[in-house]
């Protein structure tokens, strides 16, 4: 129901509620009729907590367990509530969905009327939206027509559904078109030794009798045009051997009727047979006709043959919805279709009005197009012009640009390319004409620079009331208001915080300004969250505990490891206040009231103590759970998996209901399981991004031994546990050549948080591989020579000259070209993609060589290079000598765009010196310091002394995050002390803010500081404190640092530290802290505990898996 509030509905009035529960059209009566009368009070008890808490996210009281449901009673109240707009029956809805839900999925005789039935899924809507996957219960049995109208619901619930329901979905309505049509299923049967595994398929026979199943050719062809329709899109989640169920004509009527223009993505395997089938629907040029009817296949096109203006033009609205990072050729089909339909000028007017594909244009004909022909281009957010297309249009739309231009609503029109004004034009904004535009704030903040956004807040700051200020702004432009301003709004209310996206420093402040005003509550914080101390969680009352845990986890993404421990700590002690045996006789219910997020965070104790009878809800938590948050060495992840071993072993389930605990089980019990059961499981694993470091190695030999050498795999094989090969840098090289292997590997980079060097490499081969190969073959072709010998050619000329095709599709791959064939690059291609070349960071020196030399043929010599060109070349320009370097125009807007480079210290020095010369450091504002980033870090004490002290507060947060050498932070630290006071006086706000300048405390400034603090250190900030002040810290404050702050420690700190540190250091990486310290103001973190008592012998469990 807070859905309904959320979006502003009103809580239906009376005269409705008379209406709806009197199942009646008028409403003559003054209450409900007696039969319904319990619901009626029910649902106003409901709505009453509603209206008298005025606000959405207070917790909505729900006494729907104690009505005594009827389903004749609920069908007429829902065919009443279907009388009223969406307005008015969302509440009313959002009551009976719940039920409405079971009555569906219930296995009761199949006599529902069809009518009643379409009410049901109507009520039960919003329940789709919030229940796990696990617990989506799918109806056993169902008719061809009550199948058919699930799916209608179905389809329209899809967007808001995980890959994982959508799979439950697919399973469910094959099963049911099976049985429905063929009368037959091709489950397993049951397994008599294994008595979980496997169904009994039985059906209704005659009398009421079940007659078992049989089994089903496995030749069927179950897919026909009819149930294509029904599926929809969940098509694109079938496998490939099913669309080789589909007969031909029967595949192409469906492609005919259009309705394969859907967006979605599938793998790249299914992808390619359904391309594969489209062109069985067409003959030669029909295919080329046809093209607009790919829908999502677009995406996938394997290659596009050459098309005229008008289907260029249809086929690229096909592709406007694909991802291009995810499909990488697609921008060189884009290219070319944008090449054909830029043919004829009337082309290039209807290629405007199709968004993002304009920025395909090369910038002399953009510049070409009129104002009136570019229409509302610079408004759509979504369009990415390059630099270079940017300044262009800006230039077009409003010519020479002086810094005492004001802006005010033509900023609305600028949303797609506001990153190419100057930073001085914001200071001028006339904010009136745009501060009630939250949309277009939004969506300008987002492309700015954090420049630009100080300049734009510095003139808010100037002519507006700070509370005014907070009230109406969001977003980037929120996050960027400092602490110094942000006290200076009046804030009266968690209503008018809540809700908006605060940075961490914002959200310690903002809560502890509402806890002492004793207006903080739980609930509804969100970003909020960050702020929230362990002391204000200790001090919730025992009887609101549960109300409070899960009020927290509802946004887990805004929880911190050590917040999560400290609630851990304080429910533990509201359980066990109950009685000392809580855990140990805790009921299902109660179980099932623990968030999941924090049972997984659970000392050892408590879950060696629950009893087998909660195994099942258990289970369900684990299936579900997420462990990221988990310290990675926690005794609590053994712990789990122990625990959830044994609940299998009691339950009698398969291992897939571990969920994400399968990838903490030893491999060497895994090679134990049944094979079929080892497949599902390291199926099942390879879709967690959390594995274990030490089972990594384990593991990518326990998938080769299960599945064969890789070399040999089919591509589905290679989608469903391919990510476990990527663990292993040597495996993943060794990849074989095979011409599905490259759209497979970018398609499993997601597998990784981080692609490794050996992925990437290996896909940049695949990539050059076909590259060269196609090259070949075209010069074959037009030279009639036919060079089909099996073996490339990349030792010729023309191979090794890199075409904008291939770099577009590298993309960061390019750092593995060679220098030699960057050195063969055309001027033409280095000019289309120097954007995308220059922001690639990781060139090598030879490489930089190369590049510099092709920018100087490009755009003409170093010292004529305008500012516009410098940003273009960004990380391009790492290159250039100190010389040349000296001879760039660095303007405010240049530092900041080349600044995310990896610049050596000595070429920082030189463009500071450079830029300096046309620079007043005394006139510095906060928008010019967060400009000059890293680049700040070349000035010396005189300079950085003459900044406004002011200023520097305003720019503070963006001087916390620059990455400078520990000389410079020790000058920066010297300003600050001036400006707070000794680092032991800095609250968590400060301290956080400061972040990586806290490195440059020495000894005795870090010797005062209490451990809590210790917390709001940034992680970045950590491997920067020199190893001698490293080791001054105390046992007390090593523990604080948390798992994070531990994992950035390096080898020659950790040298430093005497075995008892060492050992703090390791209490803090496990999240496993002694409550002795009290080092988190009253809410230490976890339990040190033995769990050797608690690891039981396994083999009963496992012996079950076995084969005989």
């Amino acid at each position: 129901m807070e859905d309904c509030c959320v979006l502003g509905y009103l809580v239906p009035n009376r005269e409705v509620l008379r209406t709806v529960f009197n199942n009646s059209d008028s409403p003559k009566k003054d209450k409900a009729s007696d039969e319904f009368q319990p619901m009626m009070i029910a649902f106003t008890n409901i709505l009453n907590s509603v209206s008298d808490n005025k606000d959405c996210n207070s917790r909505m009281h729900s006494e729907d367990k104690m009505i005594n449901w009827n389903c004749s009673k609920i069908a007429k109240i829902i065919k009443q509530m279907r009388n009223y707009p969406e307005a008015s029956a969302c509440y009313m809805r959002a009551f009976v969905s719940p039920e409405s839900w079971t009555i569906l999925t219930a296995q009761s005789e199949d006599n529902e009327d069809l009518n009643d039935y379409e009410n049901y899924l109507w009520a039960a809507m919003p329940m789709l939206h919030d229940i796990p996957f696990n617990k989506v219960k799918l109806p056993n049995k169902a008719t061809r027509q009550k199948v058919k109208k699930m799916m209608k619901m179905l389809q329209e619930e899809y967007k808001f559904m995980s890959d994982e329901k959508r799979a439950l979905v697919l399973k469910w309505v094959k099963q049911r078109i099976i049985q429905n049509y063929f009368n037959c299923t091709m489950k397993p049967p049951l397994d008599p030794r294994f008595p979980g595994r496997g169904e009994t398929n039985k059906t209704e026979g005659r009398k009421g009798t079940t007659e078992p199943l049989k089994s089903c050719n496995s030749t069927l062809k179950w897919l026909d045009y009819e149930k294509l329709l029904m599926i929809g899109r969940y098509l694109f989640h079938l496998a490939p051997k099913d669309i080789d169920s589909i007969s031909k004509d029967q595949f192409c009527k469906y492609i005919d009727s259009g309705k394969l223009r859907m967006a979605a993505k599938m793998h790249p395997s299914l992808a390619l047979k359904l391309h594969q089938r489209f062109q069985e629907c067409f003959n030669g040029e029909e295919v080329a006709k046809n093209l607009d009817k790919l829908g999502a296949l677009a995406c996938y096109s394997p290659n596009v043959p050459e098309l005229n203006p008008d289907l260029s033009r249809k086929l690229l609205s096909q592709l406007s919805d694909c991802d291009e990072d995810e499909h990488p050729r697609v921008r060189q089909i884009k290219r070319r279709l944008v090449e054909s339909v830029a043919s004829t000028l009337g082309a290039i007017r209807e290629l405007v009005k199709l968004g993002n594909s304009v920025t395909y244009f090369p910038e002399k004909q953009l510049s070409m197009i009129s104002l009136k022909e570019l229409g509302g281009l610079g408004k759509n957010p979504a369009v990415m012009f390059s630099r270079g297309q940017a300044h262009t249009l800006v230039k077009k739309m409003l010519g020479k640009i002086k810094c005492d231009m004001k802006l005010g609503k033509e900023l609305t029109d600028l949303q797609s390319v506001v990153r190419a004004l100057p930073i001085c034009v914001f200071t001028h904004v006339k904010f009136a004409e745009i501060l009630n535009d939250k949309e277009t704030l939004m969506n300008i903040s987002k492309r700015m620079t954090r420049g630009q956004m100080k300049a734009l807040l510095q003139a808010l700051r100037e002519n507006m009331d700070p509370t005014e200020v907070v009230n109406k702004l969001d977003g980037p432009l929120l996050r960027s208001i400092s602490l110094t301003y942000l006290a200076k709004a009046e804030i009266t209310s968690l209503e008018q915080v809540a809700g908006k996206t605060w940075r961490k420093a914002q959200a310690i402040y903002l809560v502890k300004k509402l806890y002492d005003m004793k207006l903080l509550r739980f609930r509804g914080l969100h970003s909020l969250l960050q702020g929230v101390t362990c002391m204000m969680i200790d001090e919730v009352l025992d009887s609101d505990i549960l109300d409070m845990v899960r009020d927290i986890t509802e946004t887990p993404q805004w929880l911190s490891r050590w917040q999560v421990a400290c609630a851990v700590r304080r429910l533990v002690r509201a359980c066990e206040a109950k009685g000392p045996d809580y855990f140990q006789t805790i009921t299902k219910e109660e179980l099932d009231e623990i968030p999941t997020l924090l049972l997984s965070h659970f000392p050892p104790s408590k879950l060696k103590d629950l009893p087998d009878a909660v195994c099942s809800v258990f289970l369900d938590k684990m299936e579900v759970a997420d462990l990221r948050s988990l310290p990675p060495r926690s005794p609590s992840r053994i712990a789990l998996t122990e625990r959830a071993l044994l609940c299998l072993e009691v339950t009698n389930e398969e291992m897939s209901r571990l969920g994400p605990l399968l990838a903490e089980v030893e491999t060497s019990k895994l090679r134990l399981m049944a094979p079929d059961v080892l497949m599902s499981i390291l199926q099942a694993m390879a879709t967690r991004q959390h594995l274990p470091r030490q089972h990594k190695a384990n593991l990518t030999q326990l998938v080769t031994h299960v599945f064969g050498n890789p070399s040999e795999w089919s591509p589905e094989t290679m989608e469903k546990v391919g990510c476990l090969i990527l663990l292993d840098d040597v495996a993943t090289a060794a990849l074989p050549n095979k011409p599905w292997m490259k759209d497979i590997l970018q398609f499993l980079r997601h597998c990784l948080p981080r692609p490794s060097k050996a992925l990437r490499q290996r896909i940049f081969d695949l990539i050059t591989t076909a590259s060269n190969t196609a090259r070949e073959k075209k010069d074959a072709d037009d030279s009639g020579i036919d060079n089909d010998d099996g073996r490339g050619s990349s030792d010729s000329k023309t191979a090794e000259e890199p075409t904008l095709e291939m770099l577009e599709e590298l993309r960061e791959g390019v750092i593995f070209l060679p220098a030699e064939r960057l050195r063969q690059m055309t001027k033409e291609t280095f000019s289309v993609a120097v954007d995308m070349l220059g922001d690639i960071t990781d060139y090598r020196v030879e490489q930089l060589t190369e590049l510099v030399t092709k920018a100087v043929e490009a755009f003409g010599p170093v010292a004529q290079m305008s500012d516009v060109v410098v940003m273009q070349l960004k990380c391009i320009t790492q290159g250039f000598s100190d010389e040349d370097l000296k001879k760039l125009p660095f303007t405010m807007e240049v530092l900041e765009e080349i600044s995310y480079c990896r610049w050596s210290q000595s070429q920082v020095e030189t463009i500071w010196r450079t830029a300096a010369k046309s620079i007043n450091v005394k006139q510095l504002g906060d928008a010019e310091i967060a400009s000059l980033s890293q680049f700040i870090c070349a000035m010396n004490f005189s300079e950085l002394e003459s900044i406004n002290i002011k200023n520097l507060k305003e720019a503070l947060d963006t001087l916390g995050e620059i990455e400078c050498p520990i000389e410079f932070l020790k000058k920066l630290k010297i300003l600050l002390v001036s400006a707070f006071g000794e680092p032991e006086q800095w609250p968590g706000t400060l301290i956080y803010d400061a972040g990586i300048v806290m490195a440059a405390l020495d000894e005795k400034e870090f010797l005062p500081l209490k451990p809590p603090v210790f917390l709001f250190l940034r992680e970045s900030s950590i491997p920067l404190i020199p190893h001698g002040v490293f080791a001054s810290l105390t046992i007390s404050q090593l523990e604080a640092l948390g798992p994070w702050n531990a994992e950035r420690i390096t080898s020659e700190q950790l040298d430093s530290l005497t075995d008892d540190q060492r050992a703090a250091v390791e209490r803090s990486l496990s999240g496993s802290v002694q409550d002795r310290t009290s080092i988190y103001a009253g809410a230490p973190l976890l339990w040190v505990e033995g769990i050797s008592a608690f690891l039981k012998p396994l083999l009963s469990l496992l012996l079950g898996f076995l084969l005989l």
